[in-house]
């Protein structure tokens, strides 16, 4: 089981077998960055993304904390393969409320997605180059440990800053492919569609709004 926390060190907690789990999070190396500090963990997912056959994490945090991409080591230690990877760089100003590994080209790698928008609506004020709506993020799995960023390569879909406040995918119309969906803060749900035809067509965005 594993627990991303906001401001406090992440926890995995490691089942013993007998109906009783272990916190392990410092030996692990995900209770905090490489700084000692504790991150502010929005949200979590858990994938073999290089076909180790060994789970790994990615964590979405705060603007400037960057996502956490942690490689699970095989040995009970997971280190953090963001900073110096594209998917740090690109995540740095970013504040990811949701974040999931799926394959969105369906070449059988995990991809990565990530919903993103700020808490505070005049955070631009003292950060200028953090913004409250900001649009989210897709990491294409190249294989061998290496993501690139699709983000303009998407289309209109993936420029389109938003208040983003959760993600969840699935195959919503029935063509195949997968397709997301993302939740906005005071603002209609919006589902991009045709994921695996962006191979060669920008993906498409509609809103979704609840009855009533």
């Amino acid at each position: 089981l594993f627990v991303a926390n906001d401001t406090q060190p992440n926890k995995p907690y490691r089942n013993r077998g007998d109906g009783t789990f272990a916190e392990v999070g410092m030996a692990a190396g995900v209770a905090f960055n490489e700084a000692g500090v504790a991150r502010a963990g929005m949200g979590v997912d858990a994938a073999d993304y290089d076909g180790s056959g060994r789970p790994s994490l990615v964590i979405g945090n705060f603007s400037n904390e960057m996502m956490a991409l942690y490689h699970n080591e095989g040995t009970g230690l997971f280190i953090d393969e963001a900073p110096p990877s594209t998917l740090g760089q690109a995540t740095l100003l970013s504040l990811t409320f949701a974040c999931f590994f799926f394959d969105y080209d369906l070449d059988g790698r995990p991809d990565i997605f990530a919903a993103n928008g700020h808490v505070a609506d005049d955070i631009a004020a003292v950060q200028p180059k953090v913004r409250y709506a900001q649009p989210p993020h897709l990491f294409h799995n190249l294989g061998g440990g290496r993501f690139e960023v699709m983000d303009d390569k998407l289309g209109p879909a993936f420029s389109r800053p938003m208040v983003a406040r959760g993600a969840a995918y699935a195959d919503f119309d029935g063509d195949g492919d997968l397709d997301v969906l993302v939740t906005t803060n005071n603002g209609p749900a919006r589902r991009t569609t045709t994921f695996a035809s962006a191979r060669s067509a920008p993906a498409r965005t509609a809103t979704a709004s609840a009855p009533g």
